[in-house]
């Protein structure tokens, strides 16, 4: 048996549970102490997000209440584990629809599938990690404008989270013989010229973060 508190002040809390390949789980879910749900599944599919996908759960609550007690009991799998990546009050459609190892040209090529599709409202996507090996600036900053603008096309008052993607390795341990290694000067040159095309292009809309800044100063050992 899982427990925990809420506070919304809703006649519905959202839960957003990550699907798993491995340690998947059966269980029930009760909602201040009524049965609210029978046999949630986690199980994931390989072929969707790499079977880590986020399942999305609607349970029902009084809204005479702000504090509910949410309980996972009869939970049945093998070696269970249950991953809660989010709770609101807010019935909200997260697509989770990335694609590793690849470049802005693979999201250019296939942009209905991946996000035109859905006209978002908050697009948070990070690229130019594989760029960086196999396309040079010039060609980095095309793709993204070209991306950009389909983007507001289809979406003209979408919000832009852009990750600006990590290091390919860490400086105190340079493998100059990894096939995807590329030198901190490399990378300082693709990172600013991603941030000049997200200042450019994003129109108040695109906000930056990067993602190598966060862990300066860390050793390997804190990673």
């Amino acid at each position: 048996m899982l427990s925990f508190s809420v506070n919304v002040k809703s006649d519905k809390i959202v839960l957003y549970l990550q699907e798993r390949l491995d340690s998947a789980c059966t269980f029930d879910i009760e909602v201040d102490g009524t049965l609210a749900l029978q046999n949630v599944c986690t199980e994931g599919k390989a072929e969707y997000f790499a079977g880590y996908a986020l399942k999305q759960i609607i349970l029902p609550c009084s809204l005479e209440k702000y504090v509910h007690e949410i309980v996972f009991t009869n939970i049945r799998g093998s070696a269970p584990k249950i991953t809660i990546a989010g709770i609101g009050a807010k019935d909200i459609k997260i697509n989770l629809t990335g694609k590793g190892s690849m470049t802005t040209t693979f999201f250019l090529e296939n942009f209905e599938e991946r996000i035109g599709q859905y006209k978002p409202d908050l697009l948070i996507i990070t690229l130019g990690a594989n760029d960086r090996i196999y396309d040079a600036p010039a060609v980095l900053r095309k793709h993204l404008s070209e991306l950009f603008a389909k983007v507001f096309e289809v979406s003209p008052e979408c919000k832009i989270l852009f990750l600006i993607p990590p290091a390919s390795h860490h400086p105190d341990f340079p493998i100059k013989d990894f096939p995807g290694y590329t030198s901190l000067d490399t990378i300082e040159v693709y990172d600013r010229v991603t941030q000049e095309i997200c200042d450019e292009e994003g129109k108040g809309q695109i906000e930056t973060l990067s993602i190598r800044k966060l862990f300066e100063g860390l050793k390997v050992e804190d990673w």
